[in-house]
Order: structure tokens, then C-alpha cells, then sequence
């Protein structure tokens, strides 16, 4: 925790405490001893306050295996979103990420069918990158299996051009859910797994970033038209830690109200 993210937890939970704590240690310390604010009173911000102590007396933890799963820390601001979003799901789709196109795809899809020439309904794709259009992409069906001529059921999807991969579930040669990758003009790679987003249809996915340091950059939630509505959350991953970045309820790709806005600027 930065000295100002410290300094906001510390006007939010007690403003007698201001100025008078400048590490964690100490502000846990004077928590412990002066304990609830009592100006506080209003149920949601007191809730509010209760969450931001459990998440500022849990522990930093740097390097392994932290830089893998959550510590403590990360994981207390975890456990206040639980109804929102299946952390074990999410997870598993990170280490998927994290082992590469083909690893998920053969964890995700190990049997893929045999036909060939079946066409798409669209041509088009869904990358959570600026970098290119959804309308862009000019796929070509390598192998799968087909219904009256339409990609149906699992297959097997590329574009040369933009070096696109995809292998997921189609129906009626719509895709329906599945693993993505492309290359990034800034050497990063982008991998995407889960559902399909259409323009009448939110779908839940993780799109992660890999840059060649190591870094990883995990978005895990309800995208539509490029970007979050719903519930998000967005994860840090250095090579010695995870962090929760943001967490909460997003519309157009940013944070909905003042309540969700509190609770992401205090929880960094």
C-alpha cells in the first residue's frame, strides 16, 4: 500500500487519526486502540468502513507464491465481492492464461471435429483491444464440426493476417464461447476465454494482457460493446505479486455511482 492510498483509508475509518500514522503498522495500531469512528453512523458508509479495516489489517505479502494467488491482503478485498463472481472460476481461467493459447485450448477443448470449408454467419470477432476493429478480422474455418454447411458445435477459426486464433463452441455458425489469441503491436499478447459478447448479449470473460517482462494484466468480468457493464474486476500481476487494481460494478467501461468509486479509490 502506497503512504496516500494508507492516508485516505485513514480519514475514511477515523479522521482523529490523521496525521498521526504514517505506516501501516502504525495505523493498525492506532485502529486496534481507538477502534470504530463514531462519527460514522449511516449503515452503508459504516459497512463501508468495516470492509476498509478488514482489508487495511491484512498483511502485504510479496513473492511466492503470491505472485500467483492472492495474499492476504488482495484476498480480504476479494471476500467483500463473493456474491458478485465465482473467485475459483476465475482463477482457473487465469492459470489457463497463464499456460498459454494452446494449453487452454486443450484443457478447454481437447476433442475438435474433422469437417472443413463450413462457413460463419459473421465475420467478425470480439478482441478487448484498441488496436483493431471487430469487423476487422477475415477468419478462416481450419476444422470443426459443421451443420448444413455452418460452423456447429466445436471448431477451429484463423486469421493470417492479424496471426488471430480461436477455437471455442459455435452455433449455426455464430460463435458461442471459446479461447482467443492475437498478437499486440506493442509485443504484448492478448488471450481471452469464456463467453461471446454480442451486441444484444453481456458476456462473462477473462481478457488478459502478457508483455515479455512477465507482467500480466487479467480483466475478469460482464463485457459488452468492448467494454465492462456490470461486474468487473481488474487485476495487476507482477512477477512477485497480484494485485486487485479495481473491483466493483462498471457501466461503459467505467466505475456506476459514488458508492462503487469510494469503495475502489480506498481498496487500491
Amino acid at each position: 500500500m502506497s503512504k496516500t492510498n494508507a492516508i485516505t483509508l485513514m480519514f475514511i475509518t477515523s479522521p482523529l487519526m490523521v496525521g498521526c500514522s504514517t505506516t501501516r503498522e502504525n495505523f493498525v495500531a492506532d485502529l486496534q486502540k481507538q477502534g470504530d469512528n463514531p462519527f460514522i453512523i449511516e449503515p452503508e458508509l459504516k459497512g463501508l468502513e468495516e470492509k476498509i479495516q478488514s482489508i487495511a489489517m491484512a498483511k502485504r505479502i510479496y513473492d511466492a507464491p503470491y505472485h500467483l494467488v492472492f495474499d492476504p491482503r488482495n484476498d480480504a478485498i476479494i471476500s467483500h465481492f463473493q456474491d458478485r463472481f465465482n473467485k475459483q472460476t476465475m482463477m482457473e481461467k487465469i492459470n489457463l492464461a497463464r499456460a498459454g493459447y494452446d494449453a487452454a485450448v486443450a484443457d478447454r477443448y481437447p476433442h475438435i471435429g474433422s469437417m472443413r470449408g463450413c462457413e460463419l454467419v459473421n465475420n467478425g470477432a470480439y478482441a478487448v483491444t484498441d488496436e483493431v476493429n471487430n469487423d476487422q478480422f477475415e477468419w478462416r474455418f481450419v476444422k470443426g464440426e459443421c451443420f448444413d454447411g455452418l460452423a456447429h458445435g466445436i471448431g477451429e477459426i484463423v486469421d493470417e493476417k492479424l496471426s488471430a486464433h480461436f477455437v471455442g463452441r459455435f452455433d449455426q455458425g455464430v460463435m458461442i464461447e471459446g479461447v482467443f489469441t492475437m498478437p499486440l503491436k506493442d509485443g504484448m499478447k492478448l488471450i481471452q476465454l469464456g463467453e461471446f459478447p454480442s451486441k444484444n448479449r453481456t458476456a462473462r470473460l477473462l481478457t488478459t494482457k502478457v508483455r515479455k517482462d512477465g507482467f500480466q494484466w487479467h480483466r475478469y468480468g460482464d463485457f459488452k460493446d468492448g467494454k465492462i457493464n456490470g461486474f468487473g474486476i481488474n487485476i495487476w500481476g507482477y512477477t512477485n505479486l497480484m494485485v486487485v487494481r479495481s473491483i466493483g460494478e462498471f457501466k461503459n467501461g467505467d466505475f456506476d455511482g459514488f458508492r462503487r468509486r469510494a469503495e475502489i479509490q480506498t481498496f487500491r
